[in-house]
């Protein structure tokens, strides 16, 4: 799955998703690797009140709790996150806080993407320690009971037009939630502006 847990409201419930993680273990030593996004702690409540801004967390958290079994079904380990885990700020960030009908867009930095952090040998001496939340809110945990996301199939270009040097406009068959995978060739450290609309105009 992707872009997962399903959207809920973070001042009620947040909803956790289980994952059997057999088909992807392999003998000997194994890593879990997670990238966590801001989601809508990035969302600036447009028209709240002072009060239920104070409310909303201003920061994403996660909790995994996972447990081994063998054959026969017997518990053989169990893993929880805690303060040992290690995290790192991603290369990717929010331009800014969104704003009602301007969620701002990501900013991705191509000297700072680091590409062997899922790798077996990665060394993370340089990462910082999880931080342990003691917040106590009151939250519903809850299981996802909606299908997850799922990377469906790819959607070509229809159309790409240069509209001026150096810009170019790309119309795609259909509207769609997805990743955009473009290949680019420049000068290192150029940047490379990208900006999405649902409409023509």
């Amino acid at each position: 799955a992707v872009l997962a847990p399903a959207l809920s409201d973070p001042l009620h419930r947040v909803r956790y998703i289980a994952y059997d993680a057999t088909p992807h273990l392999r003998e000997g030593e194994n890593i879990l690797c997670i990238a966590l996004g801001a989601g809508w702690t990035l969302y600036n409540g447009h028209g709240w009140s002072a009060a239920a801004l104070a409310q909303w967390p201003k920061r994403p958290a996660l909790r995994v709790q996972g447990s081994f079994r063998d054959a026969d079904g017997r518990e053989m380990a169990e893993v929880h996150s805690d303060e040992t885990w290690k995290t790192h700020a991603s290369d990717l960030q929010p331009v800014r806080r969104w704003q009602f009908q301007d969620f701002s867009g990501e900013r991705r930095s191509a000297e700072t993407f680091e590409t062997k952090w899922i790798q077996l040998n990665f060394d993370d001496a340089t990462w910082s320690s999880a931080e342990i939340r003691n917040e106590h809110l009151p939250i519903q945990l809850t299981a996802q009971e909606v299908e997850p996301n799922r990377m469906g199939l790819t959607i070509h270009a229809r159309q790409i037009n240069q509209t001026a040097p150096g810009v170019y406009h790309v119309a795609m068959d259909r509207m769609f939630t997805g990743f955009v995978d473009v290949r680019l060739r420049g000068r290192p450290g150029a940047p490379v502006t990208i900006e999405v609309s649902d409409r023509a105009d």
